[in-house]
């Protein structure tokens, strides 16, 4: 989760959109794209959150 929030950081992106078998996407300026072509493992966004959320 540190390096997704290190490269919206840096794309200056605002919004970040994570979903099982899909890749993780960012927005900015309106667009949103993926970050790559690796999609999420299904458990893949509940163990991102709560990276954060346990921290």
């Amino acid at each position: 989760m540190k390096q997704l929030l290190r490269l919206m950081a840096d794309k200056k992106a605002s919004d970040v959109c994570l979903l099982a078998a899909s890749p993780a996407l960012i927005k900015n300026n309106g667009v949103t794209a993926p970050i790559n072509t690796q999609p999420l493992p299904v458990d893949g966004p509940h163990r991102l959150l709560a990276e954060v959320v346990c921290a």
